[in-house]
């Protein structure tokens, strides 16, 4: 027998119930509780009681959309902050790609409010371009908290994947490089549609969700994601007049980050990437990852490092002087209300007197952050990285020569 009556507009409370223990029972396969899957658990259930509410007072009556709209965008938009890096057991994927799945299933007028939504019009977007672990989310963490700018609340990893032909499946595992050709006109609009679908400012309801009225037609966008190091003439054709800002940290705590990274298994980006043998392949696709020793993190992370910086300076290079800018991490950290003074400016943002006062003691950890910062937590990894540090002298010496700092 095949199922013909199984698509509603809104699901019962029955079956959203169905749907969260399902993937309860399944984040119960892990050994231990640990704090991101406890959050989950209790933000699902009080989900379902809402829903239960919802229904019991509207059913399906078109006047309770607003109601659903908004409960699954901050379920959403809070597993996205407080769950980021939590996976399934059963398959090793992350849950928030699974939740948006599922949670938008439950609610089809989620799709039809998405096919009429206006794409506004993106001006200077704000791109933030690093190596992986340069400190790069907790710099796009600090600039989302200003009430100009709009971001996807998390990196873009999966919608700019998921668009056909950009996804490194579909070009042969080659790397994470895009160039300016494959901007195709269909790319361009595929990626300004799904951006404008996943936009939020930082704890508000989504872009997509807002009462038209209330809906800007122009939005100053906030995108980062490590991958983008190797993109940047592909955004550049995208996005003409986006404002670039590289952010870049000390070689030797950078690679102890990656290096650590890799060893956690919580920044796997391709499990089951073709050829490769060596722990499940995390951070940044290189060019040259197929010719790289499998077992030699510190050789793979240099790599990585080196690759990413590299790609930035050239490209940035050949670019106007007052669209790009230079950041040193140690900066951000060091002196973050005049460091954020000066990226407003250079953003053409209002300057934020809350915001400079709030961060004046320094900026809180980001979400990403495996262990407390340690300007000497490299050295349990130094036989490793000074032995890799010689052949990254070249990029250190461009990375000091490219100037036009912040």
């Amino acid at each position: 027998h095949c199922e013909t009556y199984n698509s509603h507009k809104i699901a019962s409370p029955d079956t959203v119930r169905s749907i969260v223990q399902d993937i309860i029972a399944d984040l119960r396969q892990l050994p231990t509780a640990n704090q991101e899957q406890r959050i989950l658990e209790s933000l699902l259930a009080d989900m379902t009681h809402e829903w239960r509410a919802i229904w019991a007072m509207h059913g399906t009556e078109e006047q309770s959309y607003p109601a659903y709209e908004t409960l699954l965008a901050n379920v959403l938009q809070t597993s996205a902050r407080s769950c980021a890096n939590l996976k399934l057991p059963s398959n090793g994927m992350q849950v928030q790609p699974i939740l948006r799945n599922y949670l938008a299933a439950c609610f089809n007028p989620n799709a039809e409010t998405l096919a009429q939504l206006p794409i506004p019009r993106f001006d200077r977007p704000i791109i933030i371009v690093a190596a992986p672990r340069s400190g790069s989310t907790l710099l796009f963490e600090t600039l989302a908290k200003h009430a100009e700018v709009w971001s996807l609340g998390n990196e873009s990893h999966g919608e700019i994947e998921n668009i056909s032909g950009l996804s490194p499946r579909d070009r042969n595992y080659s790397s994470n490089a895009l160039a300016a050709e494959d901007a195709t006109p269909h790319v361009r609009s595929a990626l300004k549609r799904v951006f404008s679908e996943r936009l939020r400012q930082d704890d508000q309801v989504a872009y997509a969700f807002l009462p038209a009225e209330r809906r800007p037609t122009t939005v100053r966008m906030l995108e980062k994601t490590p991958k983008n190091a190797l993109r940047i003439p592909f955004l550049n054709a995208v996005f003409p007049d986006a404002l670039f800002i590289y952010l870049h940290r000390r070689p030797e705590t950078n690679l102890a980050s990656m290096i650590e990274a890799w060893k956690s298994g919580k920044f796997v980006t391709y499990r089951d990437l073709p050829e490769w043998r060596g722990l499940p392949w995390s951070l940044l696709l290189t060019p040259d990852w197929r010719n790289l020793p499998q077992d030699d993190l510190a050789a793979i992370a240099a790599s990585q490092w080196q690759h990413a910086n590299d790609a930035i300076v050239r490209d940035l290079s050949v670019m106007p002087i007052n669209r790009w800018r230079t950041l040193k991490y140690e900066d951000l950290i060091q002196s973050p209300a005049e460091t954020l003074t000066r990226l407003w400016e250079f953003c053409g943002l209002q300057h934020d007197d809350g915001l400079s006062s709030k961060f004046a003691q320094g900026l809180p950890l980001s979400r990403y952050t495996l262990s407390a910062p340690s300007d000497e937590k490299w050295q349990r990894y130094a036989p490793d990285i000074k032995r890799v540090m010689p052949a990254l002298k070249p990029t250190i010496t461009r990375i000091t020569e490219l100037g036009n700092c912040l």
